[in-house]
């Protein structure tokens, strides 16, 4: 109920914001975002950017978008800016966007430790913002009137993995003890705190480790789970530190009943890069390439004819809150 009710908002400050487009002639909708095209996350950048390309050639092949006040449609054009991953640049390119560019929205950047400053600047703007990958609950209880969120709270999303461990339907034999590992960010961070919680209520043994953006060495934690003989892990890491994880836990050979990464398995690099060898690694999404939803087999033709590639979830949930 709340999310809907969320979405409904949302909605209704997209159109209040288009309503007050100004009147001059207008034949383009501008919109601007940033992404991490580099650094840390960039793994994840380009298919954002993928995604939103697309979507907008779709919406100009269509026409574009209809706008009442101007009585047509107007053509869409993207302006993208690399937030290298980090936060600080991200809040200054939204600035830029708004205040210099002068875009008539803005779209969602990537992760919640970039997405917190960003609110900051449209709240103080007001200019709205739906975000997309950005779900951490502190972002949304300072009282700002004009960040949204499509998908659920980050809290809750390890809540389905814990779950299904104690559900016999599926797994037989779950495991005993759980550890959650993150990275200092605030998604991934309050995604593992979220699932610990809940493996607490459970009755699971848990046990908890953060560990520095861009980490080098998981040897540590993988020889201490280990000696405790932990037989489930729960990773809310970015791509590249669980493909760096899953690496080191072949090397020291440590391998749990039981292991789901939020990030890194759900892009097809990592099955690419560890093969049959990553057989019973979990994760999930928000998306599917043959779902049949609206427009979603057009949508999935272009990207792979432009990019070689099926979309992840990456690029298809940006594309999708575009068309809502």
């Amino acid at each position: 109920m709340k999310r809907s009710l969320m979405i409904a908002i949302s909605i209704i400050s997209f159109l209040s914001w288009w309503s007050v487009l100004e009147s001059a002639e207008k034949n383009e909708i501008m919109l601007g975002y940033s992404a991490p095209v580099s650094g840390g996350m960039s793994h994840i950048g380009e298919k954002i950017k993928h995604g939103y390309t697309i979507w907008a050639e779709m919406a100009n092949d269509k026409g574009g978008i209809f706008v009442k006040e101007h009585g047509k449609k107007l053509r869409v054009k993207l302006l993208m800016y690399d937030d290298k991953s980090d936060p600080t640049t991200s809040a200054k390119l939204y600035e830029k966007l708004i205040t210099q560019d002068k875009v008539d929205l803005v779209l969602s950047p990537y992760g919640s430790s970039i997405g917190f400053p960003v609110s900051g600047i449209c709240q103080k703007y007001k200019m709205p913002i739906v975000f997309n990958w950005v779900s951490s609950g502190p972002i949304y209880k300072q009282g700002y009137d004009y960040a949204f969120c499509l998908i659920e709270p980050s809290e809750r999303h390890l809540w389905t993995p814990v779950r299904l461990l104690k559900d016999t339907r599926v797994v037989s034999e779950p495991p005993k003890k759980l550890i959650f590992i993150a990275s200092k960010e605030l998604y991934d961070i309050t995604a593992a705190k979220g699932g610990m919680e809940l493996a607490k209520e459970l009755g699971f043994e848990t046990y908890y480790e953060e560990v520095e953006k861009g980490v080098k060495d998981f040897t540590p934690i993988i020889s201490r789970s280990k000696t405790r003989e932990i037989d489930g892990l729960l990773a809310a890491l970015y791509p590249a530190e669980f493909f760096l994880l899953f690496r080191q836990m072949q090397e020291l050979g440590y391998r749990p009943k039981y292991i789901n990464g939020l990030h890194g398995p759900d892009l097809p690099d990592f099955w690419d890069t560890f093969g049959k060898t990553a057989n019973g690694v979990v994760t999930g999404g928000y998306y599917s390439s043959k779902w049949p939803t609206f427009e979603n087999r057009e949508y999935v033709e272009r990207y792979k004819r432009k990019w070689g590639e099926i979309p992840t979830h990456y690029g298809a949930t940006g594309a999708g809150a575009q068309v809502l």
